[in-house]
């Protein structure tokens, strides 16, 4: 019989799920201004401070549903500070009696320049192949 390697479980997390925040005012301002043909779109506030729409908290909460109903759950929440992040995490995480007991951890981390502006730049580019980039 041949000898059998046991390799020990690597450290760190088996499954990544990284998710955009839910539809915000901005979002909706953005696209009415570039239908006009606009360059630009004026913030409703600062851009921390931008909220949800009602579409946004909708789409986290279809979104925690769908994880209450998956067989591996993530073990933790982390969301960067801007408001529109932490409520889709804090909708996600109240439609799911996992996620629900978990604590929502907030880093400013997540705004580093490789990453700022990812989910626009995903976004855009799935518009240009012709599907629905709809936040």
């Amino acid at each position: 019989m041949a000898p059998s390697l046991w390799l020990p479980r690597a450290a760190g997390p088996r499954f990544l799920w990284l998710v955009r925040h839910g539809q915000s005012e901005a979002n909706v301002l953005r696209d009415d201004a570039e239908l006009r043909g606009e360059a630009h779109a004026r913030r409703p506030a600062r851009d921390a401070d931008v909220e949800l729409t009602e579409l946004g908290r909708r789409q986290a909460q279809a979104l925690g549903l769908w994880f209450a109903d998956q067989r591996e759950q993530p073990d933790m929440v982390l969301s960067s500070p801007f408001q529109r992040a932490v409520s889709t995490a804090q909708e996600i995480c109240g439609h799911s009696d996992t996620l629900s007991g978990l604590t929502l951890q907030v880093s400013s981390r997540g705004r580093s320049p490789r990453i700022r502006g990812l989910g626009e730049r995903l976004g855009r580019r799935q518009a240009h192949r012709g599907e629905d980039s709809s936040e």
